[in-house]
């Protein structure tokens, strides 16, 4: 069975996030937990801040002051009249200069318009749960061809689907080419499907800043008794046989569209 928190352990656990809502400074607005993903809202008071911010239980709990105008006001304290030598400024002068510029573009490239758009088409076009559990929180976007090698298909939205993070992790522990492919994702189906294929796999921490130790894909293995807290048994053999069909179609528009980048290259260098 799935490891879901009593309502003593969720009153305690909102009782415990509220007190240190107070202790900050901060003013509780509404939210209601239920797990760790919970949507929480505070708001601050001080006149310099007053403002509303849309948040989660444990991002609150785990950002050193809660909220962002107040981090970024504790960096302000922090840094005004700070006088630097003469040997660091030359430092940092030195530094500036090597730096590449970016056009105003983020330092990483997850971070720029164009794949934050890509993530939130893929996670429209798949309800906004995991392709195979139907979970709907703790999601992650996976590029079926490898984002590093399969540069043309990086933003393709037929390029992406949406998993929960401990099979995104399992598949890229688990997958045997650097540069993954879709039939690399749909082997790893037919593995879920055929739990004896995935026996080898341990029990492994997903995470470190959660408590959720991702058990052995076995327990989907007939005549076993399913693992406590195990990921694996949630989803439905029948549900991921029809996205392995579903991928294999998938699998023949991007073909097409690597052939044609292919021939295009060709035809540029020549």
């Amino acid at each position: 069975m799935i490891y879901r928190l009593s309502e003593k352990q969720k009153k305690e656990a909102e009782d415990r996030i509220r007190r240190l809502i107070t202790q900050r400074g901060h003013i509780y607005r509404y939210g209601t937990y239920e797990n760790k993903f919970s949507k929480l809202v505070v708001y601050c008071p001080k006149p310099t801040h007053n403002r509303q911010y849309h948040t989660t239980f444990d991002n609150y709990r785990r950002c050193k002051t809660g909220l962002e105008c107040c981090g970024n006001e504790q960096k302000s304290k922090k840094l005004t009249g700070r006088i630097f030598s003469p040997e660091t400024l030359t430092k940092m002068s030195e530094s500036a200069k090597k730096r590449p510029l970016r056009g105003g573009q983020p330092r990483r490239w997850r971070e720029t318009y164009d794949y934050r758009n890509w993530k939130f088409k893929v996670c429209q076009k798949w309800g906004k749960e995991c392709a195979i559990t139907g979970r709907k929180y703790g999601l992650e976007v996976h590029h079926l061809y490898s984002a590093t090698k399969y540069t043309t298909l990086v933003y393709e939205q037929l390029n992406g689907i949406l998993l929960s993070a401990e099979l995104h992790s399992l598949f890229h522990r688990t997958c045997p080419n650097k540069f993954c492919t879709l039939n690399d994702f749909r082997q790893f189906l037919l593995g879920l499907i055929n739990p004896e294929v995935m026996l080898p796999i341990r029990a492994k921490r997903i995470r470190k800043r959660t408590n959720l130790v991702f058990k052995l894909i076995s327990s989907q293995a007939k005549g076993r008794k399913p693992l406590e807290g195990s990921e694996t048994r949630v989803y439905d053999r029948n549900k991921v046989m029809q996205l392995h069909e579903r991928l294999g179609k998938i699998d023949v528009e991007l073909t097409k569209k690597l052939q044609q980048a292919k021939n295009k290259n060709s035809e540029d260098l020549s």
